[in-house]
């Protein structure tokens, strides 16, 4: 049976908005996130120690077992189990790199599972983790990415035990069915002049904005035919015969692509126990012309646009859980344009925190938002608008320059549920906070965090 939702709205002097004490018993979304579970789960990762100095907090198996009544459809929890299932590694050395610049990308090319041995690697090219498994032996394997501009990209793989520094603009590009667990990027961006992102986890398709159906003029596919040798005609008006189609193919054609557009955007990816810190990006997009180098870059204060996960253009089935951003000079989460259409939430938050962004210790510093879940639609509308809901539970922002939990504009349903804020200019804008009762113990809180 379905439990009757409490939904306790505190009032301004708590959450930044005044709103009224609400009961909901038929909201369909609502109820997709308070669905009972009645037989025991299977498969509880272990819940290793903690490494000392790090953000992230560890999963117990209470909270698995909340995250999977809440709904996690991605069953991260199997995912890192599966991790830690897996025994038959190749193992690479600090001493093996020294020798072998590429040693990492070299190991992963032969081997399907790769570990890397307490130290310190540097590296000179974007490592791929296509359908491998890359892990560090424990918390103490460190990757500079100076020389990069992504540090690492995983598809269909898994990525693990690894801190990331320095990277110049991406320190992970995560893609279609990965796992990420226990990785910290710091300070990626600060050491480069020509930075447009300074993310530290971002999940989208670089380059190709897919939130929406590209704007197709059918007319020029009727004179595609013309003697006009000057007519461009767009290759959606070919089929796979390289011959124009025919306007009743037309519709046929516009269904596919959605698919597609559908299917590039349905990430089915996990990111568990991470921390993203001190991003920063010095340029922007419009800063940089053709063939400019670092040198020839105006160097001039930015900060606005280094989050530290950034889930936007269409990315959708994300699930984030014990995931923290801090210290980044815009925003700690970023969901803009992010979304596909769905019935359920397609980005999915569980005991996640937003501390101190836009408070960047060195740089200078954007927005400083926590939870940013969107964008408005009026503004870039050639990228699309918001879609699907966003579900967040248990999870904390805290002491940011601007807003804790943001809508920004959004037109999506926000599902909070359990969070808390405190010290930011504005706790809560236009995202509700329904309590559930009994209070999970494990929900995060502001007293739980360093206070600067």
């Amino acid at each position: 049976m379905k439990k009757l939702l409490l939904t306790l709205l505190i009032s301004t002097s708590l959450i930044g908005t005044s709103q009224a004490l609400t009961f909901v018993n038929n909201n369909s979304l609502l109820d997709y996130v308070d669905n009972e579970t009645t037989s025991p789960i299977e498969n509880i990762p272990r819940n290793d120690p903690v490494p000392e100095g790090v953000m992230y907090r560890g999963i117990n198996e209470e909270q698995w077992k909340i995250i999977e009544k809440k709904g996690d459809p991605l069953n991260c929890r199997k995912k890192v189990y599966d991790f830690q299932q897996i025994t038959d590694y190749h193992v690479v050395s600090p001493e093996d790199c020294k020798k072998n610049r590429h040693c990492i990308q070299h190991a992963l090319d032969k081997n399907q599972h790769v570990k890397l041995k307490e130290g310190d690697y540097k590296i000179y090219n974007i490592i791929d983790v296509d359908d491998k498994v890359l892990t560090g032996e424990n918390s103490n394997v460190n990757i500079n990415a100076e020389e990069v501009d992504t540090a690492i990209k995983v598809s269909n793989g898994t990525l693990a035990n690894l801190n990331i520094n320095f990277a110049n603009d991406v320190a992970v590009n995560v893609k279609h069915n990965s796992l990420v667990y226990r990785v910290v990027a710091g300070n990626t961006g600060v050491e480069s002049l020509k930075t447009t992102k300074g993310h530290g986890f971002i999940v989208y398709n670089v380059g190709s904005y897919t939130t929406s159906l590209p704007d197709l003029d059918w007319s020029k596919c009727d004179n595609g035919s013309s003697s006009n040798k000057f007519q461009y005609t767009p290759l959606y008006c070919y089929g796979d015969d390289n011959k124009l189609i025919s306007k009743s193919e037309r519709r046929e054609k516009l269904t596919e692509i959605k698919e597609e557009i559908k299917e590039m955007n349905t990430f089915k990816s996990c990111l568990v126990s991470l921390e993203s810190f001190n991003g920063y990006n010095e340029a922007t997009s419009s800063s940089l012309k053709k063939g400019d180098t670092a040198r020839e870059v105006k160097v001039s204060p930015r900060g606005g646009n280094a989050d530290g996960f950034a889930i936007k253009y269409g990315a959708s089935d994300v699930t984030l859980i014990d995931t923290h951003a801090h210290h980044n000079s815009d925003d700690g989460y970023d969901f803009w344009k992010g979304g596909i259409e769905s019935k359920t939430p397609v980005i999915r938050l569980f005991y996640a925190s937003a501390n101190f962004n836009g408070k960047h210790p060195t740089r200078s510093n954007g927005d400083g938002n926590g939870f940013k879940f969107g964008s408005p639609s009026r503004l870039q509308k050639d990228k699309g608008i918001d879609k699907g809901a966003r579900l967040i539970y248990g999870s904390a922002a805290c002491g940011n320059k601007r807003k804790g939990f943001d809508r920004n504009g959004s037109p999506t349903k926000i599902i909070g549920i359990n969070l808390n804020a405190a010290g930011n200019k504005k706790g809560f804008k236009d995202v509700s906070n329904a309590i559930h009762t009994p209070l999970d113990p494990h929900r995060l809180k502001c007293s739980m965090f360093p206070t600067q």
